[in-house]
């Protein structure tokens, strides 16, 4: 019939495209904007306070960081954010950045998201796990030193406007 052993395994263990929202948690966390002179993982934050209207941060079971944003901005002025990275820290806000993701694209109102897989050294795990969402481009410009804008994290503002089950989809 032309269909081999082989193609069948892999057509049922090989998941699509598409499914791989559907992996199982195996971290998340709500995202919050960032203060000034805060210190994380040895990355500083922005010097201007940033709002996240939603944010969240996903590790899944497949290894996968998932990060997804809303309307991240700062009324402090400045050049626009256009660019950003997510970084895993582990060890807390005294740990290490242990990995982070290629830039993704920012929107002009601080929409943004991405799903990578994650490359650690030495396959060890992650204790004290926090996200952080770095600046890569303000107005084109590249910024090499990568202050984080947002972090894991909630505010009570946060918590009373979304409730666990909102759709970061509409």
């Amino acid at each position: 019939m032309g269909i081999t052993v082989a193609g069948i395994l892999l057509a049922l263990c090989h998941p699509a495209r598409g499914q791989d929202s559907q992996q199982k948690a195996i971290f998340a966390t709500t995202l919050t904007g960032s203060v000034p002179n805060q210190t994380v993982g040895g990355v500083l934050s922005d010097a201007r306070a940033w709002t996240l209207t939603r944010g969240k941060a996903t590790i899944t079971s497949d290894f996968r960081l998932e990060v997804t944003l809303k309307g991240l901005t700062t009324n402090a002025g400045g050049p626009p954010l256009t660019e950003v990275n997510a970084s895993l820290v582990c060890g807390g806000s005294g740990g290490a950045v242990a990995f982070t993701t290629p830039g993704f694209a920012l929107s002009p109102t601080g929409n943004g998201k991405t799903s990578v897989p994650i490359v650690m050294l030495g396959g060890r795990g992650c204790v004290g796990p926090t996200i952080l969402v770095r600046t890569v481009l303000l107005d084109g410009s590249l910024q090499p030193t990568g202050q984080f804008v947002a972090i894991s994290g909630f505010t009570s503002l946060l918590v009373a406007d979304q409730g666990p089950s909102d759709s970061f989809d509409h």
